[in-house]
């Protein structure tokens, strides 16, 4: 996918997050704009108001957890933000401290790293674990921290993040085996329907109306290649199906009208939630771009 450099991508901040590392590596000739409030609403949020033209958001990682909270706020803009492509990104965990580090009785990162690097942590059960909005704003934490906290705080982060906020990298590369997350880019316009792959949105779905949604697509010549309701989310969480549009697909909209559910994207099929999922189980091989190989 490519972006004109006269078009800013925000991304959850602070600076250094891997957000900003996938958004870097993805359009390095876009203008760049962090959102600090560690909040993916309001991110979003600034999508649909044009403070920003595109945003890249994380939705799943390899090791089978969805960002939930991500989730939701794209369905809390439902029919004004459009996903124009799914793109992995190969994360790489390290855990950051002071130069005067002495010993680990604290980490800081956000909630979701802890499950990618389930191994590591393993060895340290009696360290306490604090939730932060970030991994970047887990390090601001760590370098700002004063007195003998100084000693024994430590982040889990990129090591871009290092760049922008000092410390020094204690362990590296703690993360699980092949930890890669799928990240969105969405704009306002959802002008594009025409794409290969078609994602639509459930809002608080229900197994009868999963299996009616999915009938009604595939009898209308749409071959379904995935869904996360095939995943127990808590209420209110919405539901994406992806399927694949066929020689003999009718008209998307009157699918959307007959089933009740919200377009959120289209794109090609190497862009697809799909896609990653094939290249999970057929060993991740992806290039440095984020490309199947």
């Amino acid at each position: 996918m490519n972006i004109p450099n006269s078009k800013t991508v925000g991304y959850l901040g602070p600076e250094g997050s891997f957000s900003h590392e996938f958004a870097l590596g993805q359009f390095p000739e876009a203008k760049l704009r962090p959102v600090d409030a560690g909040d993916f609403v309001e991110l979003v949020r600034k999508v649909t108001n044009g403070e920003v033209d595109y945003a890249v958001i994380p939705i799943f990682n390899s090791n089978g957890s969805y960002i939930e909270v991500a989730l939701n706020a794209l369905g809390s803009f439902l029919g004004k933000v459009a996903v124009h492509g799914c793109f992995p990104h190969e994360v790489v965990h390290n855990l950051v401290v002071n130069d005067d580090f002495q010993m680990l009785k604290e980490i800081r990162t956000k909630f979701e790293v802890y499950a990618q690097c389930k191994q590591w942590l393993s060895q340290w059960a009696d360290v306490k674990r604090v939730n932060c909005t970030s991994t970047s704003a887990a390090l601001l934490d760590v370098t700002g921290a004063t007195g003998s906290e100084r000693k024994w705080l430590g982040a889990i982060c990129n090591r871009f993040a290092t760049e922008f906020y000092g410390g020094k990298i204690k362990y590296s590369g703690i993360q699980d085996p092949k930890n890669f997350t799928l990240f969105g880019v969405i704009s306002s316009d959802d002008s594009d329907q025409e794409g290969e792959q078609v994602l639509v949105c459930i809002t608080n779905p229900d197994r009868e109306r999963i299996i009616s949604t999915r009938k009604a697509f595939e009898d209308g010549g749409y071959r379904f290649t995935h869904g996360t309701l095939e995943t127990a989310f808590p209420p209110g969480v919405p539901g994406w199906i992806e399927f694949s549009r066929t020689s003999s697909a009718v008209s998307l909209n009157s699918l959307l009208k007959a089933t009740g559910c919200s377009f959120l994207g289209s794109f090609r099929q190497s862009c697809s939630i799909s896609a990653f999922f094939t290249q999970i189980f057929d060993d991740l091989v992806i290039d440095e771009k984020g490309s199947q190989a």
